[in-house]
């Protein structure tokens, strides 16, 4: 079916499939005219006149397409990078400020211990070498943009929240006793909803941004994920639940009549994610039974043991943050059985006395 349109004083000859695409495209103003012998005759009439032409127009693809090839500035991406930039700044000094690190790490003891929720969205700003903030740098300011573009900031400050998210509670789970820090879940988690995104909308992305979208993007994270597999260092669980999270919801996000439900899903499962540390505490951490010469207490499972002492054992927080020490020193327990006899009587009423002396849990 072949379909004329005459616009600005020149007449294009189509097919019907060509139209429809010319349509999507934004590339047939609504005040074009028209004329396709099957459905107006011999006649021409206006684009916004067509049923075809108005269901096309308001279409997810059409919407896509109009946005890409609008190019508006990616403030949110661009905000983001100056962010992962700032926060880089205090740690430019010869071997970095690990304190820093350990304070914004995304660790299990400080998560569900302490019920501090928010390390997992600060350790996404923390990195430890000018090459890790490079490469997650040049990821989300690459294909963060023209996601952007296609999803406006709202869809993608969703993305972002909730790849953070699930890239620091896997890794706090996958990871008990090391410090996970970096964007590297979030530029995974916009990798993969990239991906899924282009393949889902393939007809809607002009040829220009077609490189984020497809499938050199795939080859991108496959060499990603391939160069971490023999590094002890790189936490390849965060970056599979990032690259998982962006995965699904370049399927679900974007214009769509499913938009706002999506959008009320992620909110309330990325405040449950946030709540249940922050509500539960100490209560969602396991614990284990230390003894030492007859003493015994319990501490955090994934304290680990930290400069052992003659006479003593010593579990530290992996951050710094508390620590747990059975033992008073080289005497051993006993003597701090006696230690803390003598300061009882001490501070107690005159008269007192100790009467009888008993195993105990201490916490």
């Amino acid at each position: 079916m072949e379909v004329e349109v005459r616009h600005d004083g020149a007449t294009r000859r189509m097919g019907w499939t060509t139209f429809e695409d010319e349509v999507r495209a934004g590339r047939v103003p609504p005040e074009a005219e028209v004329r396709c012998t099957p459905i107006t005759g011999d006649r021409f009439v206006r684009a916004d006149g067509l049923a075809s032409w108005r269901g096309l127009e308001g279409s997810p693809e059409a919407a896509i397409r109009r946005a890409l090839e609008a190019r508006r500035p990616p403030w949110l991406t661009l905000t983001l990078c100056a962010a992962l930039g700032l926060a880089w700044i205090p740690t430019v000094r010869p071997g970095g400020d690990a304190g820093l690190v350990a304070r914004f790490g995304s660790l299990l003891p400080s998560v569900l211990d302490l019920g501090q929720a928010w390390r997992l969205l600060t350790a996404t700003l923390v990195h430890t070498s000018p090459l890790h903030l490079a490469g997650n740098l040049l990821v989300v300011l690459w294909a963060g943009t023209w996601l952007e573009r296609a999803w406006g900031r709202r869809d993608l400050a969703l993305l972002l929240l909730a790849s953070a998210l699930a890239s620091g509670a896997v890794s706090a789970l996958a990871w008990p006793d090391r410090t996970s820090v970096g964007a590297s879940g979030v530029a995974f988690g916009i990798l993969g909803a990239a991906v899924t995104f282009g393949w889902r909308h393939a007809a809607a992305v002009p040829r220009r941004p077609r490189y984020p979208f497809g499938t050199f993007a795939l080859v991108l994270l496959a060499v990603a994920l391939a160069s971490g597999l023999g590094s002890p260092e790189v936490n390849l669980w965060g970056h599979l639940a990032g690259l998982a999270a962006g995965g699904a919801l370049g399927l679900l996000l974007g214009p769509g009549p499913a938009r706002r439900a999506v959008r009320l899903w992620i909110l309330a499962s990325a405040t449950g994610v946030l709540a249940l540390p922050a509500a539960c505490g100490p209560r969602l951490a396991p614990m284990r039974v230390q003894t030492l010469d007859g003493l015994a207490c319990r501490a955090p499972a994934t304290w680990p043991p930290a400069r052992p002492e003659p006479g003593a054992w010593v579990a530290e927080h992996p951050a710094g943050l508390g620590s747990v020490r059975l033992g008073t020193g080289p005497t051993g327990g006993e003597a701090g059985v006696e230690a803390a006899a003598d300061a009882l009587v001490a501070s107690a009423p005159a008269g007192a006395s100790i009467r009888v002396r008993e195993a105990a849990w201490v916490d």
